[in-house]
């Protein structure tokens, strides 16, 4: 049986924004000078580019397929996320509290529709808490938004967190994703 077109890693880990060592977590979890945003119980990597198949006349079948783009999303649920977490992710409404200092989102924010969202591009790690047996994922280039359909719901029934969507994107080097033992993945 073929494998679902999105990979799901059913692992629980860390999210970690813009990490400089990915050999030292530290007793922060933040690997080197990175931004612990929170943690994930699951991670779906979904490819999105799809083949083209050219068609023969003569034949009547295909003759040949043609690889598809290198779109990828991430989607994932991100628990118990701290208020660096908002600063990181949603830098275009987020401000700091005038009284208290603490993360306030504020919509609309300084991003306008239609506007390069480049600039809110962030090198992040999915860093499982088992580094020995489950895979890590660090997308090179990536620009977080909130997934469609989410919802930040404030009651009981649901536990509170950011359900995100992660565009994947080429960064300098030309790379865009590495899905691996964190040991072998570089930065």
């Amino acid at each position: 049986m073929l494998p679902s077109s999105s990979s799901v890693l059913r692992a629980p880990g860390y999210v970690i924004a813009n990490p400089s060592d990915l050999s030292d977590p530290g007793g922060d979890r933040t690997y080197g000078t990175g931004v612990l945003l929170g943690k994930t119980r699951a991670v779906a990597l979904v490819p999105l580019g799809e083949a083209y198949r050219v068609e023969c006349e003569g034949l009547g079948e295909f003759s040949d397929v043609l690889e598809g783009n290198n779109r990828y999303l991430v989607n994932l649920f991100l628990r118990g996320h701290d208020k660096d977490a908002f600063q990181q992710l949603m830098s275009g409404g987020y401000i700091e509290g005038a009284t208290t200092g603490q993360p306030l989102w504020e919509e609309p924010g300084t991003q306008t529709p239609g506007q390069s969202a480049i600039a809110r591009a962030k090198v992040l790690l999915f860093a499982p808490e088992d580094t020995i047996h489950a895979p890590a994922l660090l997308i090179r280039r990536g620009i977080p938004d909130f997934a469609d359909g989410a919802e930040v719901a404030f009651q009981r029934g649901e536990e509170f967190g950011l359900e995100l969507s992660i565009e994947c994107l080429r960064n300098a080097a030309g790379k865009i994703l590495s899905l691996g033992m964190l040991e072998d993945i570089t930065l």
